[in-house]
């Protein structure tokens, strides 16, 4: 298993110091926009590809030509594409940071699930030969034995151990555990 993540962990601080500049950023960003709904981000009017220039240019010539509407007033217009374009980049640059967090978390999980998965295995047929081990695989063995289990309904079934090998492939999307009997 190649391991591209996890040689190196950020301390809790580290990540604390992180939210929080993220957090502060966040709070000093919000005088200059809003948080929509998913309903009213639907309802936007969208901008057609090279419409920033023609924004400029009606402003433009609204402007020389008196063009004055009350409730669509030429600077407002032009602050609006201001505002949005001066945005941009940090959209840019967060986006790549969501996906750089995205990509990680998913990395570290898929990593760490195929390692404990292939340690579970080695553990289970230690079992044998060592009762305590079997008695604190337990709630791991109830945790494999359902497809769906989450980690708070993962409990003994109180069944025996008929299950001679336990295999496990991992993927970043899913895992897939397959089972052989004796």
């Amino acid at each position: 298993m190649q391991n591209r993540v996890g040689s190196q962990v950020p301390t809790e601080a580290q990540v604390q110091a992180w939210i929080t500049t993220l957090q502060t950023l966040r709070t000093e960003m919000g005088a200059y926009g809003i948080k929509l709904s998913a309903d009213d981000r639907q309802r936007l009017a969208k901008m057609r590809s090279g419409g920033e220039a023609m924004v400029t240019l009606i402003g433009t010539l609204a402007t020389k030509y008196g063009i004055a509407l009350a409730d669509m007033p030429v600077a407002g217009m032009i602050s609006d594409l201001t505002l949005a374009q001066r945005l941009q980049p940090l959209l840019s640059e967060t986006t790549l940071l969501a996906e750089f967090c995205r990509d990680t978390i998913g990395c570290g999980m898929s990593e760490a699930w195929q390692a404990a998965t292939g340690n579970y295995s080695v553990l289970r047929r230690l079992t044998g030969a060592n009762p305590s081990l079997q008695t604190e695989l337990k709630p791991v063995k109830a945790f494999f034995a359902r497809r769906h289990a989450t980690a708070d309904t993962a409990v003994d079934d109180g069944t025996t151990d008929d299950v001679a090998d336990t295999t496990a492939t991992a993927t970043p999307a899913a895992t897939t555990a397959t089972t052989t009997t004796k």
